[in-house]
């Protein structure tokens, strides 16, 4: 993958955060950040673990602790009956 491939990557990571997704849409999205990680990715994203939106300080969290490494939780057994409801 070219850099400018992996620069195009990270701001659709960031794009994503700012929107509220599924937690296995999300997870998805924290992998693809790990494989394409760089300061300007981690830099977005630092900014957003601080926002006013819940949502976007939380996605950010996860990402961010995907990239730290640390395993990110897993869908609730509500949260997951719920999703295969509603698809």
């Amino acid at each position: 993958m070219t850099e400018a491939e992996k620069a195009r990557l990270r701001r659709v990571v960031l794009l994503v955060v700012d929107e509220p997704v599924l937690r296995r849409e999300l997870r998805s999205y924290a992998r693809l950040a790990v494989a394409v990680a760089g300061p300007e990715l981690v830099d977005g994203l630092e900014a957003r673990s601080g926002a006013e939106s819940s949502v976007i300080r939380s996605n950010a969290r996860w990402i961010l602790d995907a990239l730290a490494g640390r395993q990110l939780p897993r869908m609730s057994r509500i949260a997951s009956a719920r999703f295969r409801r509603s698809s």
